[in-house]
């Protein structure tokens, strides 16, 4: 019986199939590890920008819209008359 256990394995199969093992590790477990650390990062910087794109929505756009609406309802209405939104300075 061999070291670790194994019969029939000499030292140069055992060197050969180590640096399969390493070679293999580094495409499979390191390679891999690193798309998927590239993927969440996609992923959170994608979900950041939709958010940054909601609030701008919200802040921004929305309110403009509903001024706009709310401004042209009281025209239609009568509550609004042309010129008595005018500021005089």
């Amino acid at each position: 019986m061999l070291k670790n256990g194994v019969k029939g394995i000499s030292e140069r199969n055992r060197i050969y199939m180590k640096q399969w093992k390493k070679y293999l590790n580094e495409i499979f477990i390191d390679g891999l590890s690193g798309m998927a650390s590239g993927l969440f990062a996609t992923l959170i910087i994608g979900t950041i920008i939709l958010g940054l794109n909601g609030i701008a929505a919200m802040h921004f756009l929305l309110p403009g819209i509903m001024a706009f609406g709310i401004s042209e309802f009281m025209r239609k209405k009568g509550l609004i008359c042309e010129g008595s939104m005018k500021l005089s300075v």
